[in-house]
C-alpha cells in the first residue's frame, strides 16, 4: 500500500511510517502471519499483506478494462483510492470513485468496466473476520463519502503503521464499518422497478439539460423523496453523482475527438466554468483535462 498512500499522505490526513517489508520476500508482513492465499483481484497486484486474519492487496486495473461476470470466493472490504470504474450486478450497479469504500459478499457475480484512467484499490479480504458480521447482506453495499468511507479511510493509515497493534485495530474498524452498514441498511429490495429504470435512462440521455428531481418523480409518478432515496438503493449513487459521471464521460468524448478549447467543452458539458470542471474531471478521471488531451493524443 506504500504506492499510493505514501505518494498521497493528505488522501488520508496523515504521514504511514510505512509497512515492513519481510526479508526476502516481495509481501510486506503485519501482526500474525497466516499463509497468504490468492488475491481477490484480477488486476495487477503491487502490495500484498497478512494483516491478522485478513489480507490486504493494493491493485491496479489498466485504462479501459473490462471484466466479464466472476464472483470472489472470500468476501472483501474495497477502497477505492484512484481513478474510476463502474461495478454492475445481477440487480443493481455501483459507480466508484476516490474515497468509495465497497463490501461485497462472498461468492457474488459481478463485472466490472473501468474508466480510461484506469483504477486503483486497496482490498481487505475477508475469510473469517466479518462473515457473520454480512450475513445480512443479499446485494453489495456502497459508501462514497459517508461516515463508513470515513473509516476506511483510517483502515488505509493504520494499515501503514509497523506495530503489534495493527491488526487489532484494523479488526476493530472493520467490525465498526460493518456494524454501521448493517444499522443503516434497507432490506433487500429486488430488482429496480421499472419507473426507475426509465428515470435512469433519461438521465443518461438527457444530462446535459437534466430535469428537475421534482420533474423527473412527476413523470415517473412517484414522491421526490421516494425517488431519490430509490436512486441510491437501487444504484449505489446521488442523482447529482450519476449526472456528474455522465457529463464527464461526454467531455472525455468531446477531448479525444475534437480540438474545441477545454473551456468550451466545459461550459456545453454543463459546468459553470473551467475551473469547476477540472476539479469534477481530475476527481473522477485521476487527471487533469489538459493531461488527458495530450496523454489521448499521444503526448
Amino acid at each position: 500500500m506504500l504506492n499510493f498512500l505514501q505518494a498521497n499522505p493528505s488522501w488520508y490526513g496523515a504521514r504511514p511510517s510505512g509497512l515492513a517489508r519481510s526479508r526476502g520476500s516481495g509481501s510486506y508482513a503485519i501482526g500474525q502471519e497466516s499463509a497468504l492465499r490468492t488475491p481477490t483481484t484480477h488486476g495487477d497486484r503491487l502490495d500484498r499483506a497478512p494483516i491478522g486474519k485478513l489480507v490486504l492487496t493494493e491493485t491496479r486495473h489498466a485504462p479501459s478494462l473490462c471484466l466479464g461476470w466472476h464472483a470472489h470466493e472470500n468476501a472483501c472490504l474495497t477502497m477505492v483510492t484512484a481513478g474510476r470504474y463502474r461495478e454492475e450486478y445481477r440487480r443493481a450497479e455501483h459507480l466508484c470513485r476516490p474515497g468509495t469504500l465497497l463490501i461485497k459478499p462472498a461468492g457474488v457475480a459481478h463485472r466490472n468496466r473501468y474508466g480510461d484512467a484506469g483504477a486503483q484499490s486497496v482490498i481487505y479480504e475477508m475469510s473469517e473476520v466479518g462473515a457473520d458480521a454480512i450475513s445480512w447482506m443479499g446485494d453489495p453495499v456502497c459508501d462514497h463519502a459517508g461516515p463508513a468511507s470515513a473509516l476506511g479511510r483510517r483502515m488505509l493509515y493504520e494499515s501503514t503503521i509497523r506495530d503489534e497493534l495493527t491488526p487489532l485495530v484494523v479488526d476493530g474498524l472493520l467490525r465498526a464499518v460493518l456494524g454501521l452498514l448493517s444499522r443503516n441498511a434497507a432490506p433487500p429490495g429486488g430488482a429496480p422497478p421499472r419507473w426507475l429504470l426509465r428515470v435512469r435512462e433519461r438521465l443518461s440521455d438527457d444530462f446535459l439539460t437534466v430535469p428537475s428531481v421534482g420533474e423527473l418523480a412527476a413523470q415517473a409518478g412517484v414522491h421526490p423523496d421516494h425517488l431519490a432515496r430509490s436512486f441510491r438503493e437501487h444504484f449505489g449513487c446521488l442523482i447529482g453523482d450519476f449526472v456528474r459521471e455522465r457529463r464527464v464521460e461526454w467531455a472525455m468524448e468531446q477531448i479525444r475527438r475534437t480540438e474545441n478549447p477545454l473551456s468550451r467543452i466545459a461550459l456545453e458539458a454543463g459546468f459553470s466554468d473551467q475551473s469547476h470542471f477540472t476539479r469534477v474531471f481530475k476527481a473522477q478521471v485521476g487527471t487533469t483535462p489538459g493531461r488527458y488531451r495530450r496523454v489521448a493524443a499521444g503526448g
